[in-house]
């Protein structure tokens, strides 16, 4: 998917327009981003644990991309991949993501290891545990 459809999806299915709600109402300083992206930072608002979010399009983290790309250079990269996965699921990507949650606490005890939309984002670029090819996850 490129970009550009990536996006209209994005604008259609409300979920960018959601993104720039969340990333305001935290604070966050947004500016446009590489590849029809918004990067929302300095956000006051973030989740526990997590490095950086996305919602359609907005890229959210509490610092800045360059600093989180100075321990995880493909971040932005792993963040695009949710922003196609928005795309894609529309309003499923929620309940989505949330079962993922529960899949891969249940089969790893870790919650992006075993989780679909994180593999498929790529866990080493999102700071994920990628899990040995010896194990079965």
């Amino acid at each position: 998917m490129t970009g550009a459809v990536r996006h209209w999806a994005n604008w259609i299915n409300g979920s960018t327009a959601l993104g720039l709600a969340v990333a305001r109402l935290g604070s966050a300083q947004i500016s446009p981003g590489p590849n029809h992206l918004y990067l929302a930072q300095h956000c006051r608002l973030h989740l526990p644990g997590a490095s950086a979010f996305t919602i359609g399009d907005v890229l959210i983290t509490a610092t800045t991309f360059e600093q989180l790309s100075a321990t995880l250079p493909k971040v932005v990269d792993h963040e695009a991949r949710h922003s196609t996965q928005y795309a894609v699921l529309g309003v499923a990507f929620w309940p989505t993501y949330l079962a993922g949650l529960v899949i891969s606490w249940l089969r790893t005890g870790e919650r992006g290891a075993g989780h679909p939309l994180e593999r498929w984002a790529g866990l080493a670029d999102g700071g994920y545990r990628v899990p040995s090819q010896s194990r079965r996850t």
